[in-house]
């Protein structure tokens, strides 16, 4: 049996009459007793060229988020691309963020590839 003992927002949009940021498919990773880690993705729509994984804290055991960054810096990537992550904790207590990226080439077309039944290419 699951039960809810409180809710709690990871990441809101502090502007959402300005700025149309989504934020979706979290995954939380446990760091310690009390430190928590959420990856996100966050983007102007579901399938937004713009989308990428964004990272939160918590320091209080997920009763409160900071919202940190994005994962890591786009600029420095050949092409344009979306993503979603995962955080995982491995045994040694690296961790690390799984996941897919897609090639975002034609920022008009979304993930799916209607001609192909398929999905963008990616890595």
């Amino acid at each position: 049996m699951i039960e809810r003992i409180e809710s709690v927002v990871i990441h809101e949009n502090p502007k959402p009459h300005v700025h149309s940021r989504h934020g979706y498919f979290p995954g939380v990773a446990k760091l310690s007793d009390s430190e928590l880690l959420a990856l996100f993705v966050r983007g102007e729509a579901f399938e937004s060229p713009d989308s990428t994984t964004f990272v939160s804290r918590s320091l209080d055991g997920g009763r409160t988020w900071n919202l940190e960054q994005p994962l890591y810096d786009k600029s420095v990537l050949d092409i344009p691309t979306s993503d979603s992550l995962k955080a995982t904790v491995l045994r040694s207590g690296t961790v690390v963020a799984l996941g897919y990226r897609f090639h975002r080439l034609d920022p008009e077309l979304g993930i799916d590839l209607e001609e192909t039944d398929g999905i963008s290419p990616g890595r």
